[in-house]
């Protein structure tokens, strides 16, 4: 094939890591929840109390309608559509904050699990480090590295 291919694998060094343990054992995703929780916890509660508030009037309405006068039977349509297309408006809001937040978050922490996994690999000499997730097949004699890279995400903290 190239000439030069068994001395370049010859230098190379790899190394697994599972990436999934790393993030989800790590201080970083545990102070991650928790912030969260506190900055999104109460605004799903108020959407879920005011659903529920909503559901309620709705099934009040359609029990009241049939003796409702026309004009009284459809403001009060009008008004519980406007407020079933608010609190649509106001989930959709909550949600796509949440999903930046949640985003922004996996970034930063991606970041330092990569910062960590960097300097395992420069310590160790390896030429690259994979997440088990994505390797088809792993030999027995590859190098995990998971631990390693643990222990220095740790130290930059």
């Amino acid at each position: 094939m190239f000439p030069f291919s068994s001395s370049f694998a010859a230098d190379l060094r790899v190394a697994i890591m599972d990436a999934r343990a790393l993030v989800d054992g790590s201080k970083q995703m545990v102070s991650f929840r928790e912030e969260l929780t506190k900055k999104f916890t109460a605004k799903r509660d108020a959407i879920v109390k005011k659903q529920e508030s909503l559901k309620d009037d709705i099934k009040k309405f359609q029990a009241n309608e049939k003796t409702m006068k026309k004009t009284t039977r459809t403001e009060k349509e009008k008004a519980l559509m406007k407020r079933q297309q608010d609190l649509a408006e106001e989930e959709r809001t909550f949600q796509a904050a949440l999903y930046e937040e949640q985003n922004n978050g996996m970034q930063a922490i991606m970041a330092k699990v990569k910062k960590a996994t960097e300097k395992v690999a420069k310590k160790k000499g390896y030429s690259m480090v994979l997440p088990k997730s994505d390797a088809l097949y792993v030999s027995d004699n590859v190098n995990d590295a998971t631990e390693e890279i643990e222990r220095a995400l740790k130290d930059l903290d």
